[in-house]
């Protein structure tokens, strides 16, 4: 998606379906937070390629306003833990679908709990969901990107 922002954070969940007491609390990158009604909001916009974690009462599919990632399109990553949404091949191996980083990750964690660490017989993370939101753990600061060229 392109970056998504309005005057009000709420207006851009209204645009994904969301009616106030639908949405409990969304949480995002460096956990910024958004709570309706809250005075202590700190998440002000949606960024492209980053992962939100959406808590509500109730399951409910959201359509996400903007134009999606291309496979092109590339993410800086910190040292550390950064949350993402995976915008990569569906259905790709963690080593696969995160080859260009090869190196310079060693921990992916995604949405359900599931783990991947590089060298480990006992992961549970054994393919990556497109469109769904994962925490990577890296080494080094680096590009995330689906295009090694």
């Amino acid at each position: 998606m392109s970056s998504v922002s309005s005057k009000l954070i709420s207006d851009v969940f209204g645009t994904m379906g969301f009616t106030p007491s639908e949405l409990i609390v969304a949480v995002g990158p460096d956990g910024v937070v958004y709570t309706p009604g809250s005075p202590f909001n700190t998440l002000k916009k949606l960024l492209p390629g980053k992962g939100y974690w959406l808590y509500t009462p109730v399951a409910k599919t959201v359509t996400v306003p903007g134009a999606a990632l291309a496979v092109t399109d590339q993410l800086s990553l910190n040292l550390g833990w950064t949350q993402i949404g995976y915008w990569g091949t569906d259905g790709a191996a963690p080593a696969t679908g995160l080859s260009c980083i090869s190196g310079q990750y060693d921990v992916i964690v995604d949405e359900a709990g599931k783990v991947y660490v590089t060298g480990s017989p006992f992961n549970t993370l054994k393919n990556m969901q497109k469109n769904k939101g994962c925490f990577i753990h890296t080494t080094t600061p680096t590009t995330l990107k689906f295009q090694c060229q």
